[in-house]
């Protein structure tokens, strides 16, 4: 099961949580943060669509044997992602910044203490403009990337993770939407040159990664 998730508690200040009424396929859980500089109750409810499901299912969630740029190899699919207590406890932490900060959309890079799969970049330095070629990593960006043409270069393993997320204080519980998870560094917003902001290169999904040790 990929993602199994939409409901999480986050300890409140006495008041009853109210539910979004969609408990169908969904899990609860209760967890605590620091609020104002105090530890009190307060709820939130973490979502992902279908579409999102769907589309992580073919990028980093493939399953631990499929060693490509992009995949995780420390958990299987989304439910042992958010079960992990490194990934969950760093998440919770960034989303009560966001809270008190009021921020509208978010992310968050988490060293784990294990590496955790194959980055979909690494930094520019290394590599010459031969083998390297143009794409859009979206519609309203652009990026080099490592050719394919290229397998001797392969993703590094990487302990960092990093989750895409918008925040919505306008529900019933303050809502929190998951737009992305990956394996390697933050690289921002999928907006303009990529590769000329952030310094990185990215690779193709279907570009090989670096051999785990025996």
């Amino acid at each position: 099961m990929l993602f199994d998730m939409a409901l999480v508690s986050v300890t409140s200040c006495g008041d009853t949580p109210v539910t979004t009424g969609r408990t169908r396929g969904y899990m609860h859980l209760e967890k605590e943060i620091q609020l104002n500089g105090a530890k009190c109750k307060a709820w939130i409810a973490i979502e992902v669509s279908l579409t999102t499901k769907q589309r992580l299912s073919q990028t980093c969630f493939r399953g631990p044997t499929c060693r490509s740029a992009g995949n995780f190899f420390n958990w299987n699919g989304g439910q042992e992602f958010f079960d992990d207590p490194v990934i969950m406890g760093y998440f919770l932490e960034d989303i009560a910044v966001a809270l008190k900060e009021c921020s509208r959309k978010n992310s968050v890079q988490i060293g784990h203490v294990h590496d955790v799969g194959w980055s979909s970049t690494v930094s520019l330095t290394p590599y010459n403009l031969g083998v390297l070629e143009q794409f859009n990593p979206s519609l309203r960006s652009s990026a080099l990337r490592v050719k394919l043409s290229q397998p001797t270069i392969t993703a590094p393993i990487t302990n960092l993770a990093t989750i895409v997320y918008s925040l919505n204080r306008r529900t019933q519980l303050p809502l929190v939407t998951i737009r992305s998870i990956y394996p390697g560094p933050d690289v921002g917003d999928l907006r303009d040159d990529v590769t000329v902001r952030e310094k990185c290169v990215f690779f193709d999904w279907d570009h090989p990664g670096q051999k785990l040790a025996a």
